[in-house]
């Protein structure tokens, strides 16, 4: 068994703490919305629609989707470029959405200004570890 490049080390390393960070993210979509959205970021929301809360679990599970695609890429290097790849999309997605959003709703409070930053750089530090597990 050969010992990891350090850029092999490094692409683990950040798909791991990309997925550690994310894995309770998810939830706050989908497993108690109201709850964890109010303790969080002080949203006082009520989700009763039965349709507004699939969506909302739907995106939970996205979310959870993409953090066991990251896991797995972090532990299996086959799996790494796709992993890497899922997260520049995904991130870079999430911040478009966002920057979207601040065009046509304004800016919203810091917690989610914070996001729509670090899913940048997210996407950012993904894409540039991409590029060099390619060299």
């Amino acid at each position: 068994m050969s010992t990891p490049t350090k850029i092999e080390q490094a692409s683990k390393t950040f798909l791991l703490a990309t997925a550690i960070a994310l894995f309770p993210v998810s939830f706050t979509y989908g497993f108690l919305p109201e709850g964890t959205m109010n303790l969080l970021f002080g949203m006082d929301t009520t989700v009763e629609d039965i349709n507004l809360k699939n969506m909302l679990r739907a995106l939970m599970g996205l979310y959870l989707a993409m953090v066991g695609l990251w896991m797995i890429g972090a532990f299996q290097l086959k799996y790494r470029k796709a992993a890497l790849r899922t997260l520049v999309f995904f991130m870079f997605g999430v911040a478009a959405g966002r920057g979207f959003s601040f065009l046509l709703d304004g800016i919203p409070d810091w917690p989610f200004v914070f996001f729509f930053f670090a899913e940048i750089v997210m996407g950012g530090v993904g894409l540039r570890l991409l590029n060099r597990l390619n060299d």
